[in-house]
């Protein structure tokens, strides 16, 4: 091996080299509520938006889904950070032996590394996948519900088309039913319990 040649940091993307965990709640919570304002329709004239931002986070239902998951990440957070504090040492002192072990020896080592870090890797992607998991399914189980106050809102709004408000070029202020919909949300949609991720298969079942 050359002398200038260096350990390079496992290139599978293992958690040491990276945030473990990284918050996609947002976008399930989104996509799901932004499905049910596509399908409203009904015999009002007039085109309304609501922000789906502004109800994710002031919503207490879709609210429960995002700070159940933040709980849940950063738990898994701190359980992999220690594996992954020590296989950040380990690299470090492999680079410091790279100039006092033989070639040989030092792919071996080498090679042992980035197993373990594609080991930490693997034990990490299921479970976090797990925890996107269990919000995706908690938004479902909410849609039908939603989907009733929008369809109450926007008939009492007269209107008969519901966007998005960051699709929209302009809006003006008696368009926007976001303050409606999540108050009439708060009113009528309880907060759903929140799965154990562990419990859910990933996989197809794994």
């Amino acid at each position: 091996m050359k002398k200038n040649e260096e350990v390079k940091a496992c290139s599978c993307g293992c958690p040491c080299k990276k945030k473990a965990v990284v918050l996609l709640g947002v976008i399930v919570v989104a996509a799901a509520l932004a499905f049910g304002a596509c399908k409203f329709a009904c015999c009002g004239s007039k085109v309304m938006v609501i922000d789906f931002d502004r109800v994710r986070k002031e919503a207490v239902a879709y609210k429960a889904i995002i700070d159940n998951q933040v709980s849940y990440e950063q738990k898994l957070q701190a359980e992999l950070s220690v594996e992954a504090g020590q296989l950040q040492k380990e690299e470090k002192e492999l680079a410091e032996q790279k100039d006092k072990l033989s070639e040989t020896e030092f792919k071996k080592k080498v090679a042992a590394w980035q197993q373990k870090a594609a080991f930490l890797q693997e034990k990490y992607q299921p479970r976090a996948r797990r925890i996107l998991l269990a919000s995706q399914s908690v938004a479902e189980q909410l849609q039908p519900e939603v989907q009733k106050v929008l369809d109450e809102v926007a008939q009492k709004k007269g209107a008969g088309v519901v966007l998005n408000k960051g699709m929209a070029v302009y809006v003006g202020n008696k368009a926007d039913m976001t303050d409606c919909f999540v108050k009439a949300l708060n009113e009528k949609v309880a907060a759903k319990p929140y799965p154990d991720p562990e419990a859910l298969p990933v996989n197809g079942g794994k």
